[in-house]
């Protein structure tokens, strides 16, 4: 027996193995959630650009864009085209789908849109000269998520027209 002064103790627990036991789901979410920081100081989330070219008889283009980026900034898409014929070519109209620019707020085209149709906005360029190079300019701040693509093209008064595909993907 004890002691009246004593304070009576609970008795000791059974021994058992100690070990961590994870159900498959929790092993998949720990290993998403270790990944992630180092995809994100790898860039696999920050901007990027993307650079397209396509030729034709008259006309060369290149077309530099915003492959990836934010919610909220805004960056250029150049659109670069180049008279590779031996004659001045009297109007190259640059069509971009609207689509893709109407995915974007705060657009700013540079020189500025001739024509807006249901399915696309126009740029007109006039009287580029052999061997000369126009540039066309859309400054476009990302609106809405995920990925957005379309078309781009550059027909020349006479010519066989050009296009190319461009896709952004905005991160939140």
């Amino acid at each position: 027996m004890s002691s009246p002064n004593e304070v009576p103790q609970p008795p000791q627990p059974p021994p058992f193995e100690r070990r961590l036991k994870f159900p498959p789901l929790q092993i998949v979410g720990m290993v998403y959630i270790l990944i992630l920081p180092v995809l994100a100081v790898l860039g696999v989330f920050g901007e990027s650009f993307a650079s397209i070219d396509a030729s034709g008889p008259t006309l060369e283009m290149s077309v530099d864009y915003p492959s990836r980026y934010r919610y909220k900034m805004t960056n250029p898409v150049n659109v670069t085209l180049r008279n590779v014929s031996g004659e001045v070519l009297d109007t190259v109209t640059v069509s971009f789908d609207a689509d893709y620019i109407d995915q974007f707020s705060n657009v700013t085209f540079t020189p500025s849109v001739d024509t807006v149709t249901g399915n696309e906005y126009q740029v007109e360029l006039t009287d580029i000269g052999p061997g000369e190079t126009r540039v066309v300019t859309v400054e476009i701040r990302a609106e809405r998520y995920w990925r957005h693509s379309g078309t781009i093209t550059a027909s020349p008064g006479s010519g066989e027209p050009i296009e190319v595909e461009i896709s952004t993907t905005v991160f939140p």
